[in-house]
């Protein structure tokens, strides 16, 4: 038998839900798991952050709820990063909601195999190219990197449904990130292939020297 206080930490989890982390595969269930923890430690990470940086995030960003995909997504990231994609993502959503629409990170770390059938699309599967990266020359796989998409109040994905509208959210995000000098890096500004959803953790490696210190053991933030 678990010896812990059910109760104590269901209000515990109520609070982490009221505050804009959801728990989306378990709720506020008792249990002192896994999600649990990742989503105190985004808490605490967060917190942290605004009253560390030298451009906090204003109290209505921080009030912004942050949706579960996103939430999901940015506990795939390394936990180092995560501080940063949640500021990133309140960002986003204040910038969004401006114009009555929302902002969530659709995708965070892949494997080898989830980016090897990326970059198959448009080349020996169907459908149109989405990526020029193999798997391990990715910042997906390395747990730094995140896509964000637009949506609409009633869900609709804009990146496709209205990509001049969805383009113009992302620009104003990257610009936003630009200004407050957050260590992002956004695929917008890349020249071979603009890749306007996506924002990447800057590490100063290589996606060669990420792979070489993954397999030594080390560290990479």
């Amino acid at each position: 038998m678990k010896n812990h206080n059910t109760q104590l930490w269901k209000k515990v989890q109520k609070a982490i839900i009221d505050a804009g982390f959801p728990l989306p595969k378990y709720g506020a269930d008792g249990e002192p798991g896994e999600e649990t923890a990742n989503a105190m430690l985004l808490l605490i990470r967060a917190y942290l952050d605004r009253i560390n940086s030298d451009s906090p995030l204003d109290d209505a960003a921080m009030s912004s709820k942050i949706d579960a995909r996103t939430s999901l997504n940015i506990g795939t990231l390394l936990p180092k990063v995560q501080p940063t994609f949640l500021q990133l993502a309140l960002l986003g959503k204040k910038i969004a909601a401006a114009q009555n629409l929302d902002y969530r990170m659709i995708s965070g770390t892949r494997s080898y195999e989830e980016q090897n059938k990326l970059y198959a699309k448009g080349r020996t599967t169907a459908g149109p190219k989405v990526t020029n990266a193999r798997g391990g020359y990715s910042r997906h796989n390395f747990g730094i990197a995140g896509d964000f998409a637009v949506f609409d109040k009633e869900g609709q994905y804009l990146d496709s449904g209205n990509p001049p509208l969805a383009s113009q959210i992302h620009q104003a995000v990257a610009e936003e990130v630009k200004a407050r000098k957050i260590n992002i890096d956004w695929g917008g500004d890349w020249k071979s292939f603009v890749d306007e959803p996506h924002f990447e953790y800057r590490t100063g490696l290589s996606t060669r020297q990420l792979r070489e210190r993954v397999q030594a053991g080390k560290d990479i933030v």
